[in-house]
């Protein structure tokens, strides 16, 4: 698996194989998001081999991609406030 960040632009998407590995992946970002850039780079790189599904955390405050960029590919955003709720895909909250 692989684990990206983004926000207006992706950062080198890190690979891990353990929930060890995974927990030593830090986040780091300049500012601003744009979630069409994660379905872009998902387009581009990904369309032979894409993945199973995307989760996004996000404080959601971001204008959100027509659902076709999706390919079809199940969404879940995970959003930390009660204030933005996403036009489509599923949703978890974490307040």
């Amino acid at each position: 698996m692989a684990r990206f960040f983004f926000d207006a632009a992706i950062v080198k998407p890190k690979r891990f194989d353990s929930i060890e590995e995974f927990e030593i992946i830090k986040a780091y970002g300049g500012g601003g998001t744009s979630f069409d850039i994660i379905f872009n780079h998902v387009c581009t790189h990904m369309a032979d081999n894409p993945p199973n599904c995307i989760i996004i955390l996000t404080d959601g405050y971001a204008p959100f991609p027509d659902e076709k960029k999706s390919m079809g590919i199940p969404v879940l955003w995970i959003i930390n406030n009660k204030e933005i709720t996403p036009p489509w895909g599923k949703e978890g909250r974490i307040i």
